[in-house]
């Protein structure tokens, strides 16, 4: 599944746990354009999904040179709306 944040033109990729993780779930930075949420689904534990998109925020504001703490709000939004993606 492929989320494309279009305002920010930037992807985040769900897929399912590679062979090799131990956790239930990982993301990992693609680079300036997206990154790549590794998760097992269907997700039961939404805490743990909100832990790690909080990862996705954080590498979407690192790569588009964003002050997370300044975007509170509309990270808050990013937030709700890529759960309900997911």
């Amino acid at each position: 599944m492929k989320i494309l944040i279009p305002h920010l033109n930037y992807t985040v990729t769900v897929k399912k746990p590679r062979k090799d993780m131990d956790s239930f779930a990982e993301v990992q930075p693609d680079g300036f354009d997206g990154c790549t949420l590794y998760i097992k689904r269907p997700v039961k534990d939404k805490a743990l999904l909100a832990h790690e998109l909080t990862h996705v925020l954080q590498f979407l504001c690192e790569e588009r040179d964003i002050e997370m703490h300044k975007e509170l709000e509309h990270m808050g939004y990013l937030m709700e709306w890529l759960m309900k993606k997911i």
